[in-house]
């Protein structure tokens, strides 16, 4: 993000933003741990199986599981 853009987003945005690091670094076929998923003391692994693609506003996200 170039310097003082920042100050132009919306909260929002922001939160987005934050979020970045992480999928330009995930890749398909890793494996994410997601701690305390689906509760408190379990652990849900998952694999990446494609790129990330951004849901537009009115979209549902379809999650398959293998």
């Amino acid at each position: 993000m170039r310097e003082g853009r920042w100050a132009s987003l919306t909260k929002e945005q922001g939160d987005a933003w934050r979020c970045h690091g992480f999928l330009d670094r995930v890749m398909p076929e890793d494996y994410l741990v997601y701690p305390h998923q689906p509760e408190y003391g379990k652990f849900t692994l998952v694999r990446v199986v494609g790129d990330y693609e951004y849901a537009s506003g009115g979209s549902r996200m379809s999650i398959k599981a293998s």
